[in-house]
């Protein structure tokens, strides 16, 4: 085995973990937002901090900000289609996940379902485990 194959290796084994946290973090995120987006759409101020920065097909929002338009949208019903997810190695927190989503959602005040897709950066506040929304955006397709 050469030496750039143990270090391909090594590198493979390093990752896997992370990896698979970051599969983990996504799944839960995907489940808790979009529940929260269609059923109890207060409480996803626990997933954004006021620091965290949105984009909303072009409308820049911070944590506050958001929530306020958040709150404001009509009932919605979300469809996930598709989700993937990705640890950010070059990420100064300790733990950082990007995470996309694919779908459709029907708001109340549509006759039809629109195609959306949504990018989500996770990270850790220092000392803290739990992740929480650092950035997002969202596009219409």
């Amino acid at each position: 085995m050469s030496a750039m194959s143990a270090t391909e290796d090594q590198r493979k084994a390093h990752a896997r973990p992370q990896i698979d946290r970051a599969a983990a973090a996504a799944a839960s995120l995907v489940t808790s937002y979009y529940q929260k987006m269609d059923t109890h759409r207060a409480s996803l101020k626990t997933l954004y901090k006021e620091s965290s920065a949105i984009s909303w097909n072009g409308h820049a929002f911070t944590g506050p900000a958001f929530r306020e338009f958040y709150l404001n949208m009509p009932a919605s019903e979300h469809r996930i289609e598709a989700s993937d997810a990705h640890p950010v190695l070059a990420s100064q927190s300790p733990e950082t996940v990007m995470v996309t989503t694919f779908g459709t959602v029907k708001f109340t005040n549509e006759r039809n379902p629109r195609k959306f897709h949504s990018t989500f950066f996770l990270t850790q506040e220092p000392g803290k485990s739990e992740l929480y929304i650092a950035s997002q955006c969202f596009r219409w397709v």
